[in-house]
């Protein structure tokens, strides 16, 4: 393969892995967790192994230290490190090891010592070895792999590096979580494991062919480059798939809680200073939306009725209704219910040339429908609260209780 396709391919490469390096120092900067603080800089060995592969850059390299053929040993400590972060990282994505967070420290330990010892090992044999020019950007392994202490060098690394893929592969095959979004980039980034493990088969037997004096199987030395940069593209996606999936679902929350955020929050006339130009991520600005309606439905709440919610329970079960969460379908009539009560009251009370707001009814104060929600499960609820204002069982519920409700659409925001 020329050196100009491998400086298109290896730059592109490690473009995409620049772009996941970037995404996920953002993510880093708003959920500091153990996870990502090693995440980055994994990526980031990804980054600086395929820049360093580049062959114009390997050559500038070479050219400015004086030793044509360093940015090999630079770029195989790279790989070492990244793959035995990447080990240590799956570790922590299984949750059967925080049950026993020593036996994880002592393991942790211990695979961080081998790795290192690893990196020691191979800058010694570096050091040792008499390496000659010119440099060799995309054949070294199978050029100089008859030398002996390069050969010893080249068996280290692949054995440090074959650890943390199968370390990587082991731990990921196990992990279960309760986050569907993460097992799924939990599963890519094992499998993402699989493609670079050919890169160590292909290499392995290309050295070993070499230093018993036989060219014929160079050529796996090209395979193996290609395997790895498709597996390292799959880990780099995996690595950030989650928290893309993830901010694409804040944005789609963010959009659905809308509706209900001008219900009770813009509607009601006690909105947030600036919450409807709210700047920053899309998690910012979602959990800004759900504190704003949690407490727009605590102003409500003097004004709830249960006449709203049992309208709904006796059309359900006159009508049916497949698929539909009652709760959040009670809970959307009983909030638009009480809106127009106190729009109602003000309006008389203002009528009658007083300020402020109306006294608040006497009746009893009632439990909003799905108010029990666990915290966890409450942005869930609220997006369906949201989603159910529109629908027509609501409409019927509340004409059923004889209050006449404007459609969702005319509730504008500012």
């Amino acid at each position: 393969m020329s050196e100009s396709i491998l400086n298109v391919s290896y730059l592109a490469v490690a473009l995409v892995e620049l772009v996941n390096t970037v995404w996920k120092i953002l993510v880093l900067r708003r959920d500091p967790t153990p996870a990502l603080i090693l995440t980055v800089p994994c990526l980031l060995f990804s980054v600086a192994t395929f820049v360093l592969a580049t062959p114009v850059v390997y050559r500038a390299l070479g050219d400015a230290s004086g030793q044509p053929n360093l940015p090999t040993l630079v770029v195989d400590v790279s790989i070492v490190l990244a793959f035995a972060l990447c080990h240590v990282l799956s570790m922590l994505w299984n949750p059967q090891h925080r049950d026993d967070l020593k036996a994880l420290r002592r393991r942790i330990i211990r695979w961080s010592g081998i790795y290192g010892l690893g990196v020691l090992l191979m800058l010694a044999l570096f050091l040792a070895a008499d390496i000659p020019g010119p440099s060799h950007p995309i054949d070294f392994n199978v050029t100089y792999g008859h030398d002996p202490l390069i050969f010893s060098w080249l068996m280290v690394f692949l054995f440090c590096h074959g650890c943390g893929i199968v370390g990587t592969y082991l731990q990921c095959r196990n992990v279960r979580t309760d986050d569907r979004r993460l097992n799924r980039s939990v599963r890519q980034f094992g499998r993402a494991m699989i493609f670079i493990f050919g890169f160590i088969i292909c290499m392995a037997l290309a050295i070993l062919a070499n230093f018993m004096g036989s060219h014929s199987l160079d050529w796996l030395a090209m395979v193996a480059d290609g395997t790895g940069s498709i597996g390292a593209v799959i880990a780099g996606y995996a690595l950030t798939g989650a928290a893309v999936g993830e901010w694409r679902q804040e944005l789609r929350d963010v959009k659905a809680l809308q509706p209900l955020w001008n219900l009770v929050a813009a509607g009601t006339g006690h909105m947030p200073p600036n919450s409807n130009r709210l700047m920053g991520g899309a998690g910012r600005r979602l959990m800004q939306r759900v504190i704003d309606i949690r407490d727009g439905t605590r102003r409500l709440r003097p004004w709830m009725s249960e006449r709203p919610a049992q309208a709904v329970e006796a059309l359900t079960s006159t009508m049916g209704s497949p698929g539909m969460d009652l709760k959040a379908v009670q809970a959307a009539a009983t909030l638009l219910d009480a809106t127009a009560r106190l729009n109602a009251a003000r309006a008389a009370w203002r009528a009658q040339g007083h300020q402020g707001e109306p006294p608040p009814p006497g009746a009893p104060e009632v439990v909003l429908p799905g108010e029990d929600t666990a915290q966890p499960d409450e942005r869930g609820h609220l997006v369906r609260v949201a989603k159910a204002l529109s629908l027509p069982i609501v409409e019927a519920a509340l004409i059923t209780a004889d209050y006449a409700v404007a459609p969702v659409a005319d509730r504008q925001g500012p």
